[in-house]
């Protein structure tokens, strides 16, 4: 047969090895019908040319081994949103967010994270380090900020004041140009019984009145009280803003 090869959804039982070239497996594989391979014994190997892929349009991937997954090179993620991990279905989650917000106006409080969070009882943290560099590439600070946040549902959610926990760093490449940077919570928009949102701003300040840029990584602890299972879902997620 000249490859591809189809294979379609009525049952195909290969007692043999088989060598199939660029095969396409037709109608659904899920709950109920599957799609099962056999034991990889201890030293085997999925290999291929180009490596090993595995695509999905929709949803989720799921890996739930017996044992640990081990990966002997580095993770390459190319998301904003690079890593969540839940020890179980409820609680607590870690989750990171890496971003650039670039081309800000000077002297101009500009959100560079929204956060969302959902109508529930739970509590949280998001710690942000971020590097602020000015349009003609003369200043920079560095630094570290902090927020709390915590919720009960059918109220409006409580979030601290932006603490800097870091000294801020600060250095020249040429010139003598200077940055004031600050950082604020917006106003909470969405009702006190639904989905509200907010975002976490900077203002930089530049003596040259230059545009500037953030480059930042933020990572959210969150939990509920008692740990109530959520449906293995976050009551507090981030996105770029």
């Amino acid at each position: 047969m000249t490859p591809p090869w189809v294979i379609t959804a009525a049952t195909n039982t290969w007692t043999a090895i088989q060598t199939v070239n660029s095969p396409t497996i037709q109608g659904t594989v899920g709950a109920g019908t599957g799609l099962t391979l056999p034991a990889f014994t201890a030293g085997g190997d999925i290999t291929g040319g180009s490596g090993f892929s595995i695509l999905t349009s929709a949803g989720d991937l799921v890996l739930n081994p017996a044992g640990d997954i081990s990966v002997a090179k580095s993770l390459d993620f190319t998301t904003s949103t690079p890593m969540k991990v839940s020890g179980t279905t409820a609680r607590p989650w870690i989750s990171e967010l890496v971003g650039v917000k670039g081309n800000v106006a000077d002297n101009t409080a500009t959100g560079f994270i929204t956060v969302t969070v959902v109508n529930s009882d739970f509590y949280g943290q998001i710690q942000v380090d971020y590097i602020v560099v000015s349009e003609n590439f003369d200043r920079l600070n560095s630094g570290r900020i902090r927020i709390a946040i915590a919720r009960f549902a059918g109220a409006t959610v409580i979030i601290s004041a932006v603490s800097e926990i870091d000294a801020q760093q600060t250095a020249n490449s040429r010139g003598a140009e200077t940055i004031t940077l600050s950082f604020a919570i917006s106003a909470v928009t969405g009702a006190a019984g639904a989905t509200q949102t907010f975002t976490i701003n900077f203002t930089a300040d530049s003596s040259a009145n230059v545009e500037s840029e953030i480059l930042y990584r933020a990572k959210l602890l969150s939990g509920r009280y008692n740990q109530a299972d959520a449906g293995g879902t976050e009551d507090i997620t981030m996105a770029a803003a």
